[in-house]
């Protein structure tokens, strides 16, 4: 997907599958090529490929080395990593330098320039690189091997020459002053620039947003079957938690679009407890945990086609989570033309990368309630000596909640979900809470309690099912 013949960076987009590094590639060649300024927001630059240096540390140490001026925002949670004190010790005496956001560094939370969770985008913009000024690359890759990194499955979006006047240039450019200088954050960057259209380029939104939630607009705004053909909603995000269980503002939107007759998908890499909920709303959900040791699914972005055909591609920075909503710095694009592709043939490209995403991944289709065992489903579990149910005391959804046997009341409570990993083997979670059927303190002593805990994948919450 080429820009102008004239153009010596292409404006392109770069889909990958896991230990791809072609993303990484670009951003080296356009940093190892940049004059003038170069502008980096990003989450996460590490040293974790064993003895081998991160290649974005060493360009934008080198950049510095011949004159350009890099500014590099970072997040709070990876200020502390050893790549950002090289990149501090290398920029000294140069007119580079680095904004570390947030007031916890090195913790899980507190690394945000205006949220108080994480600055989480990803994006370089460059004044001028390879003789072409204005070129802008937004990802949803870490600069990393793990962590969000080249192992795993990414995205990005490269514009070649933008014109200055660009919108979407021009306030992604503001996003960027406005993190290098910001010192307040009230968790609604939102209120500053909200939602830009840029229709020659891409629109772009700015986060955390206060109020109100423009992946569940997008989603119940999507026609899904008053025109000739059924819509369709494709997401591929690793991080899905936008409330506590039971309440997902997101899955019930895309519970809602199945219902009005649009085919849902999703692509991920969460956890039993947050897949049982996506099949629960009847979203054909394909996920990676029982093949890959390793994040498979980073990228983010939604694919939307509604049924008079009109296509819709989001992407960007934000995971389907309650921090990067409301309390993290996103940056999310809806593509309306990189170079000379319009949205439909973008569209294609992303859905083509979908497609494979799905073919090296692992589905998970639940049957409808009182299907055959073996295969996966939800179950209600009734003593035959009792007639009583297993159950979750109280219909809790804390951590540890005992589980019993109760009388049989139809609640969510009693209600259990079983993701089949093979050789007979099942996570099983509740309907109430999400939480896993866990042997509590991964114990195996005979009269061990059994409880309801958050499902982490370990051999405690993992079941065989054998023939009597």
């Amino acid at each position: 997907m080429a820009g102008p013949a004239h153009a010596a960076v292409a404006s392109e987009v770069i889909l990958t599958l896991p230990n791809d590094r072609s993303i990484e590639a670009k951003a080296v060649d356009l940093i190892n090529k940049a004059t003038g300024t170069i502008k980096v927001a990003a989450f996460a630059i590490k040293e974790d490929n064993g003895t081998e240096p991160n290649p974005i540390r060493v360009a934008l140490a080198a950049a510095a080395a011949r004159g350009v001026k890099v500014q590099l925002v970072i997040g709070g949670r990876y200020a502390a990593e050893s790549s950002i004190t090289q990149l501090q010790t290398a920029f000294n005496g140069t007119t580079s330098g680095i904004k570390k956001c947030g007031t916890v560094v090195g913790g899980d939370s507190g690394g945000g320039c205006f949220g108080t969770y994480d600055q989480h985008s990803k994006f370089i913009i460059f004044d001028q690189t390879d003789g072409v000024s204005n070129v802008i690359l937004v990802t949803s890759q870490n600069w990393a091997k793990y962590a969000g990194g080249w192992s795993a499955a990414n995205n990005a979006v490269v514009y070649g020459g933008l014109p200055w006047d660009s919108l979407f240039s021009a306030n992604l450019r503001g996003f960027f002053t406005d993190l290098w200088t910001n010192t307040a954050r009230d968790n609604n960057y939102w209120a500053q620039r909200g939602y830009v259209s840029s229709p020659n380029d891409s629109d772009v939104q700015f986060y955390p947003k206060s109020s109100g939630d423009p992946v569940v607009s997008l989603i119940k705004g999507t026609d899904c079957k008053d025109g000739a053909n059924h819509g369709s909603i494709r997401i591929a995000v690793p991080d899905w938690s936008r409330e506590s269980p039971p309440k997902r503002p997101v899955i019930a939107a895309l519970a809602s679009a199945v219902t009005r007759g649009c085919e849902v998908q999703v692509v991920t890499d969460e956890s039993p407890s947050v897949i049982t909920q996506l099949q629960a709303a009847g979203v054909t959900t394909w996920n990676d945990k029982a093949t890959y040791t390793s994040t498979f699914v980073h990228s983010k972005y939604i694919l939307v086609r509604d049924s008079y055909g009109a296509k819709t591609v989001w992407t960007g920075s934000p995971n389907m989570t309650n921090g990067s909503l409301r309390g993290a710095d996103e940056v999310q694009l809806t593509l309306r033309k990189v170079g000379n592709t319009t949205v439909s043939g973008l569209y294609d490209a992303y859905n083509a990368n979908f497609e494979a995403m799905k073919a090296h991944s692992r589905v998970e289709l639940f049957p409808p309630s009182g299907s055959a065992g073996g295969a996966g489903g939800t179950y209600r579990y009734v003593n035959p000596v009792s007639g009583r149910c297993l159950d979750v005391a109280a219909a809790g959804v804390a951590d540890g909640s005992n589980v019993q046997i109760w009388d049989c009341n139809l609640g969510d409570a009693q209600d259990w979900y079983f993701t089949p990993l093979g050789n007979n083997q099942y996570i099983v979670s509740v309907k109430a809470s999400g939480q896993c059927l866990d042997v509590a303190g991964a114990g195996v002593a005979n009269g061990t309690d059994v409880q309801q805990y958050p499902c982490d994948g370990n051999p405690a919450q993992i079941w065989e099912q054998q023939p009597v």
